[in-house]
Order: C-alpha cells, then structure tokens, then sequence
C-alpha cells in the first residue's frame, strides 16, 4: 500500500522553494523592490503596498532560513516603522 511519504519528489525541497523568487509577494497590490535579493539571513526586502488611497513602504529583513533535506522556509521581520509588527514564516515540505 502507497503512502503519501513513498511518492518520490520530482524536485528537491530547496530547488523548487528557490523557483518561487518571492512570488508571494506578486499579488498586484504589492511590490517587492529588490526582488533578486537572495533568500539569507540578514538580507533586506523593501516592500510597497496599495492601500485604501495611499501606498506605504516597509522594509524586512530575513530573521532565519530552514534548510533541510525536506523542508524549506524563511522569515522575515518587521523593523520599527513598518506598518505592521511581528515575523511572517513562509515554507514548503
């Protein structure tokens, strides 16, 4: 009997997490200026935001990286004036 841990991965983990190139900032709405900056720890993203009649830009910078053999994921932080506070995790498995 298969299981959903027997199906083999048709890319690794890392490889296919470093096709996406940010793409969870392509919304429309957003835009991440500097979009070739690696996914490292300390590397810092500038991203603009479309409001309700105003547009905001909020730096982040990346606080960890997960790189293991089946699960890989970043997050990034807010700085003092960013518009909102906290981490935001983004990964796959």
């Amino acid at each position: 009997m298969n299981s959903f841990n027997d199906v083999t991965p048709i890319l690794n983990v890392k490889d296919f997490a470093a096709s996406i190139d940010w793409e969870m900032f392509n919304l429309g709405w957003v835009r991440l200026f500097q979009p070739n900056t690696p996914i490292e720890v300390d590397a810092t993203v500038a991203v603009l935001v479309h409001h309700f009649g105003f547009w905001s830009l909020n730096a982040c910078p990346v606080v960890y990286v997960i790189e293991e053999a089946r699960r890989f994921g970043f997050a990034y932080g807010t700085l003092q004036e960013h518009a909102e506070q906290g981490e935001e995790k983004f990964s796959v498995e």
